[in-house]
């Protein structure tokens, strides 16, 4: 009876010890399952926050681009600075406002989404 209760002893040890190393080989799996699918996660979310900057950049560039168009007039027109080699005639005015016509189109163009 003694042997067998030893023996008994030994199998229990042996089994306990085959499912710490299951259960450690478990934890492992379940562990690096999740670590992946938290790292697809937070790799998305990066990429959706750099994107979103990108486009938010992209934007500021051509409502700069498109206030620079207008630079000309406006400092003119608002902040009385005189017009670059020109009198201030109504001619020189008037060819002063159709150059700059080319460059509001171009800039209205440029800003306007397709």
């Amino acid at each position: 009876m003694k042997g067998n209760s030893i023996m008994t002893i030994e199998c229990i040890a042996i089994v306990g010890a085959i499912a710490t190393v299951f259960a450690g080989f478990g934890g492992a799996a379940l562990g690096a399952y999740f670590a992946h699918k938290t790292g697809i996660k937070l790799i998305q979310t990066t990429h959706k926050n750099d994107i979103d900057l990108m486009q938010r950049h992209g934007f500021n560039k051509a409502a700069a681009d498109f206030r620079n168009a207008f630079l000309p007039e406006i400092s003119y027109l608002e902040y009385d600075i005189p017009l670059k080699k020109t009198g201030s005639t109504d001619q020189s005015l008037k060819w002063f406002l159709r150059t700059g016509l080319s460059r509001h189109t171009e800039a209205l163009s440029r800003g306007t989404p397709i």
